[in-house]
């Protein structure tokens, strides 16, 4: 009818083209139009991301895109986009006001239900779409994802915005529906994504020798009583 529509059809989404090629459970928190606000305050409870029986070993964080839509709307829902080594000392009403004050409470929450959890940060990718009014923003976001893992433990970051394809039109016309990506689009992220995780997982083997204890019950280490 001339219209567009947008869909959530997670069969498609990146994660479980994940779970289906390495063979994992994969929970998908997520929604479109997701912010770190809105999944905190609301959508995090709706999905049982505090939930103990959906804990994960792993999670994967890739918000921001929405985010910096309304940053550069000046919508209100965020004062400014703010620091994650400010938000470090800061408790979690004050880092409310922020965006990656949100995003780092995010990281809070997991921590507090998996404390050894491993956790993966994804950066925006470069695309011609966004480049001339987001580049500022995503370009400074990138910067402090590639920060965190020298404030945190057991942060991973997956720097689509330098190592990913420039989204240009070419791109685009295969692998994206209007502004979002279409089946082979998140087919071929699920590849990116995957094979840079076992990129970071191999770099860093030491990490993830005992990725097979986490949620378990004590008791369950060799040597545990």
């Amino acid at each position: 009818n001339g219209k567009t529509y947008w869909n959530d059809y997670y069969e498609y989404s990146w994660g479980q083209y994940i779970a289906r090629k390495c063979g994992n459970k994969v929970y998908n928190f997520s929604r479109g139009g997701m912010n770190a606000s809105m999944f905190l305050t609301s959508f995090g409870k709706e999905v049982g991301i505090k939930d103990k029986q959906k804990a994960c070993q792993c999670y994967i964080i890739a918000l921001g895109v929405n985010d910096v839509s309304d940053l550069r709307r000046n919508s209100g829902l965020y004062e400014e986009v703010g620091s994650f080594r400010s938000a470090i000392s800061k408790d979690y009403q004050e880092n409310m006001k922020t965006f990656l004050g949100c995003y780092l409470n995010i990281i809070r929450d997991i921590r507090d239900l998996v404390p050894e959890s491993k956790i993966f940060v994804v950066t925006p990718p470069r695309s011609d779409v966004h480049e001339k009014d987001r580049r500022k923003y995503y370009d400074n976001f990138a910067r402090e994802l590639n920060d965190l893992p020298n404030l945190l433990p057991s942060i991973y970051v997956i720097d689509l915005r330098k190592y990913a394809p420039y989204y240009n039109k070419k791109f685009r016309d295969k692998y994206f529906n209007e502004s979002h990506m279409n089946a082979m689009g998140y087919k071929f992220s699920a590849d990116m994504i995957s094979t840079y995780m076992n990129y970071l997982i191999n770099k860093n083997y030491k990490d993830f020798k005992e990725v097979a204890y986490i949620n378990r019950e004590k008791g369950d280490r060799p040597g545990e009583e």
